[in-house]
């Protein structure tokens, strides 16, 4: 296939899509790339015409087996995503790699992928901040029911509208009720005095 018509399918989606590709042999020898290829090389000065892509591209070792079964039609596609590309002199840049056959030779498309990744370690961090919030609440909230129920006072606990939130084992004593029978349910049950409910 021509340079042009490869072009052109890199670029159909959009502008934004960021998308390179190389074309190979059986041999994994490079015969076609696009112009801007190099840049998702793991070694791009190993990325040109005639060399093995396995030079630039060393995820591709160890799959050789692989893209032969895509050459020869015994597999459609093979993937690899977020793979990553650090450099001491910028922050990290993140390709997806996908192999096609296309018209008997193996085409590699790659991507650049920083955008998702990025976002998606973001999200994970949020999570795990979030989980660490719900873990010291959750541990707040257990060292406050211990402080309560160790209480040998009476305590009750009522929303502005005078329905009980908590109580202690104090409170369940003194008055000789369960749990269940005062939580949710309006304090006139244990006072009956209309000055103190005012």
């Amino acid at each position: 296939m021509k340079y042009l018509e490869l072009e052109q399918i890199c670029n159909k989606f959009s502008d934004n899509w960021q998308m390179e590709y190389l074309q190979i042999n059986r041999d994994f020898h490079i015969l076609d790339a696009s112009e801007h290829v190099q840049r998702f090389a793991d070694c791009p000065s190993e990325v040109m015409l005639l060399r093995d892509i396995r030079l630039g591209f060393p995820e591709l070792i160890g799959v050789e087996d692989i893209l032969i079964d895509i050459l020869e039609g015994r597999q459609k596609y093979f993937e690899l995503k977020s793979i990553a590309r650090f450099s001491r002199f910028s922050s990290p840049f993140y390709i997806d790699l996908y192999v096609r056959n296309l018209d008997d030779k193996l085409i590699v498309f790659f991507e650049d992928a920083t955008s998702r990744m990025v976002l998606q370690q973001k999200l994970i961090q949020k999570k795990r901040e979030k989980n660490i919030l719900l873990k010291k609440l959750a541990a707040s909230q257990n060292y406050l029911e211990n402080i309560i129920a160790s209480m040998t006072d009476a305590m009750l606990v009522t929303t502005s509208s005078g329905k009980i939130k908590i109580v202690n084992k104090a409170t369940l004593y003194l008055f000789g009720y369960d749990k269940a029978e005062l939580v949710g349910k309006d304090i006139s049950i244990i006072i009956h005095d209309e000055e103190l409910l005012s």
